[in-house]
């Protein structure tokens, strides 16, 4: 039996250590967008665009995510 989180955290999703600096995030956001932006798989099928997109539009939230939450313990 696999015994699993149902959520994924934001640094899972991005692919980042568990407290990242700004600069892995950004970078991490980078390497997403080059593997999964849907102008780089244009000759693949439209449902797979929409994965794609789906796919980099939760990356790109939980970048968000964690870099605002890096912002807010700074300033603390």
């Amino acid at each position: 039996i696999h015994h699993h989180r149902m959520e994924a955290t934001d640094e899972e999703i991005l692919g980042v250590t568990k407290n990242p600096e700004p600069s892995e995030v950004r970078r991490a956001r980078r390497e997403n967008s080059k593997v999964y932006h849907p102008d780089k798989h244009q000759q693949l099928a439209a449902g797979v665009h929409q994965v794609l997109d789906m796919r980099m539009k939760e990356k790109n939230a939980a970048a968000d995510r964690i870099l605002s939450r890096l912002q807010r313990d700074r300033r603390k």
